[in-house]
């Protein structure tokens, strides 16, 4: 979840009759009363003078230049002007008065706007992509507000994305699936506005849900025909039409409609919309009374701390540079963000392929070498997921064009280790991979062509 700016030009009255102008700002990332003007974040107002037509042309000046300032930081900013109640430290009493002040000097009256967006809009200032953190990370937990209990859960999915398909795949490899449900998005985004009094203005695009016979679906511009297979699941819970209305369901202000989603059926919202936090949860939480299948399995080697500790030390590069290192290529929007982000993609993947090189003994011609030994854990997962969309559709889709996995003998050796699990087979779709970013970023491919190409074979 970004950093939300809220923004307050609120005009008064002075005892003396003079009228004032204060520019309020506050961050989300500090207390509510933490406020301050210009970015300083060190006092609470600003007063520049009087009420007439200049002062009111400096204020919508320094709105614009904050809006500037920080809405490549956080991907919208609930703005220009706020009624003054949203502000504990003003007197709600006042918010008419306010109200009244504002409409009568010209000024619109905007409250807590909320501006949808995709991790194509999570772009800094230099035309590198920045993804934002997830809004939801409650923890299911004996003894908390989510306790583990079988039939509680849900969980939303889209096979095509890397992150939320990890979750699927965790949730199976560990005997999961009786005790939560899941509901399966179809891969090609569309529309998510359901309002029709709205749906001019709000064009915002993201994943939805079709059951299996429905008609096919265009992409957004109306090309391509894109079928809904056995593999979509419908919302069974909620009865939403989009992952949008989840979100909006749970009274959600980040405007980022993203999946994995794990909903609670009893309160009736997000609990956890972070992916690594739902392995963990899955890994461990439902080990007890009988509720998982594999309680031995372990994503999460948590009782041998050399091991833990060496997959974070792979994380602290994979993630940055690999998992995210594809999308950073992909959604660049200069050569010098796509340049070093390419980079660095192939120095991690170069290392990569080292390192398996040198985990493998010379003597045995095994195919089950994961990255920490011969136990599968999140890393192994996590990496997978990119790999596995790599040649099929990051190569050619995100320009991550040096080099193919097929070109790099161990790490395609470990592709095909990784889907060899049950699990992870049965969850690996490229039907769906490959028509999600083929077909739903018209700005990158308008047509959405789908390339015939799967990648190297996986067995």
């Amino acid at each position: 979840m970004g950093r939300h700016v809220f923004i307050a030009l609120v005009f008064a009255r002075k005892a003396d009759g003079d009228d004032m102008v204060r520019m309020i700002l506050t961050d989300s990332n500090t207390p509510r009363d933490d406020v301050a003007h210009g970015g300083s974040f060190k006092s609470r107002e600003m007063i520049f003078g009087g009420g007439g037509p200049a002062e009111r042309q400096t204020g919508r000046m320094l709105i614009r230049r904050l809006i500037n300032q920080y809405s490549y930081k956080q991907q919208f900013v609930q703005l220009a002007y706020i009624i003054p109640q949203k502000y504990h430290h003003l007197p709600a009493s006042k918010a008419q008065k306010y109200h009244h002040h504002l409409t009568r000097t010209g000024m619109s009256m905007v409250t807590s706007v909320v501006r949808p967006h995709t991790a194509l809009d999570e772009i800094d200032a230099k035309g590198e992509f920045k993804r934002t953190d997830a809004g939801y990370k409650h923890v299911i937990a004996p003894g908390s507000q989510y306790e583990p209990e079988a039939g509680r859960y849900h969980l939303y999915v889209s096979l095509a994305c890397p992150w939320a398909n990890g979750t699927l795949t965790a949730l199976r490899y560990k005997g999961l699936e009786d005790i939560i449900s899941v509901s399966v998005a179809h891969p090609v985004w569309r529309r998510t506005c359901v309002d029709e009094t709205k749906s001019e203005d709000d064009t915002h695009v993201g994943w939805h849900f079709k059951s299996p016979g429905d008609a096919p679906v265009t992409n957004e511009l109306g090309h391509g025909s894109y079928e809904c297979d056995d593999a979509c699941i419908p919302d069974t819970v909620n009865n939403c039409q989009t992952v949008r209305q989840l979100y909006e369901m749970a009274n959600d202000d980040t405007g980022k409609y993203s999946t994995p989603v794990l909903w609670c059926k009893k309160t009736k919202t997000i609990v956890c919309n972070e992916s690594l936090d739902i392995l963990k949860m899955f890994d461990s939480v439902f080990d007890t009374n009988s509720l998982c299948k594999y309680p031995l399995r372990k994503l999460f080697p948590v009782n041998d701390s050399k091991k833990m500790a060496m997959t974070e030390e792979l994380n602290s590069y994979i993630y940055p540079t690999v998992n995210n290192g594809v999308y950073r290529c992909g959604f660049a929007r200069t050569q010098e963000a796509y340049t070093k982000a390419h980079t660095e993609l192939f120095a991690s993947l170069d290392k990569l392929e080292h390192h398996l090189a040198s985990t493998t003994s010379s003597s045995s011609s095994s195919s089950s070498t994961f990255l920490t030994g011969e136990e599968f854990t999140w890393i192994d997962l996590r990496l997978y997921m990119t790999l596995v969309r790599f040649d099929p559709v990051y190569v050619v889709y995100f320009k991550t064009s040096a080099k193919r996995i097929m070109d790099y003998p161990n790490l395609l050796r470990y592709l095909r280790s990784c889907y060899a699990i049950p699990e992870v087979k049965a969850t690996t779709n490229l039907r769906h991979i490959k028509m999600h970013y083929f077909a739903s970023h018209p700005a990158l491919n308008t047509y959405g062509i789908i390339p015939e190409y799967n990648g190297p074979e996986l067995e």
